[in-house]
């Protein structure tokens, strides 16, 4: 049996050794921390060059088959190394100060999307494509509805691609694995969909990360445009609304008049009312904390998938921050509504997108 000096020194051995792996934790937090305040002081400074670059669409063009397909078109001669367009007897060129982020709200709720052989993942509820131009310190929401009808890549459940089908863009995301690869065939979808626009990253989140990210920034405030007195007898019609916890679910996932043509358009414009609040009172907490955003990513955990870099958020906060974003700055896309299914209008199409990532070639 050891002596009491024995265990006396065992003792201090074991406390030095807490001691070591303490300091050296505590200089691993400091040193993350200072390069985190490193990057958001010198957040004007990084290359934009080199960030947001996403993988070229093949093909950017106006014109779709009879499928819906978009298709390669015969285009000027190239314009300062990049392809242009013409439209309405212009020629534009994709604006490169312009980067874009698709945002996916994920469906983890609904039970019965599984139905289809191949599905391996949820849906997505909602889909969000942000235009970032900070030289001109603008942000521009384009909100693609759910049931906007795209040529959907189908996969079985090992992944293997089976066919292609006209179908909602929501179910693009299930026929991944509900990462990496759900996103990239999403964003591949929006792209198709967009007349082969580039879109330079992505963001996903689900519900539960959602809620953890309104609550977080101390709800989201609006007024309601429909009467939610059937969770909440406080949320009128009418009424300016702070959302917290369970009634920014019911904002976001109600169904108010389920089974009617055109109920799914009103929720997407709903949506578009959500992200614009959540935007607004995101900007005010990153005002207070410039590390907000970096800080709520680590947090959120599993519930969140992006291929954004850690020097891409520190960016995109001190950007943000200083956004401003008007009414007429939030899109829906249009087209004809039947059976819960979106044909977007390609003409109304074409004339977004030239104003939001084009500009007119003037030389």
């Amino acid at each position: 049996m050891a002596s009491v000096a024995e265990k006396i020194q065992k003792r201090k051995r074991i406390v030095r050794i807490l001691m070591a792996v303490l300091a050296v934790l505590l200089l691993v937090f400091v040193g993350v921390g200072a390069y985190m305040v490193m990057l958001w002081k010198n957040g004007d400074r990084l290359n934009r060059a080199t960030m947001f670059i996403p993988e070229q669409a093949e093909g950017i063009t106006f014109a779709r088959d009879e499928s819906g397909e978009a298709q390669p078109t015969e285009t000027p001669p190239p314009y300062a190394g990049q392809a242009t367009v013409a439209y309405n007897g212009k020629e534009y060129v994709l604006d490169e100060d312009i980067f874009s982020i698709l945002f996916m709200g994920i469906d983890t709720t609904d039970k019965e999307q599984f139905a289809q052989i191949g599905l391996t993942a949820h849906q997505s509820d909602s889909l969000i494509l942000a235009a970032v131009d900070p030289e001109q310190q603008k942000l521009v929401m384009i909100n693609i509805p759910r049931i906007s009808m795209v040529d959907v890549k189908q996969y079985d459940a090992n992944f293997q691609y089976a066919r292609t089908t006209r179908s909602p863009i929501c179910i693009q995301y299930a026929f991944g694995d509900g990462k990496q690869m759900s996103c990239n065939l999403t964003r591949e979808a929006a792209s198709r969909l967009l007349f082969n626009l580039p879109i330079s990253r992505y963001i996903s989140l689900n519900l539960d990360g959602l809620l953890a990210a309104n609550d977080a920034i101390g709800g989201v405030t609006l007024t309601l445009q429909e009467d939610f007195t059937a969770s909440n007898h406080k949320m009128k019609k009418g009424v300016t609304y702070t959302l917290l916890g369970k009634d920014a679910e019911s904002f976001v996932r109600g169904r108010m008049q389920e089974g009617l043509d055109g109920t799914t358009m009103t929720r997407t414009k709903r949506h578009a009312q959500y992200y614009k609040a959540f935007f607004a009172a995101a900007k005010n907490k990153l005002k207070e904390d410039p590390m907000f955003a970096f800080n709520l990513y680590s947090s959120l955990g599993g519930s969140v998938q992006t291929d954004l870099s850690v020097e891409e958020i520190i960016y995109l906060s001190k950007v943000v921050a200083n956004m401003d974003m008007d009414e007429e700055d939030i899109y829906t896309l249009e087209g004809t509504v039947e059976n819960e299914e979106l044909t977007v209008d390609d003409e109304s199409l074409r004339d977004l997108l030239i104003r939001v990532f084009y500009k007119e070639i003037t030389e």
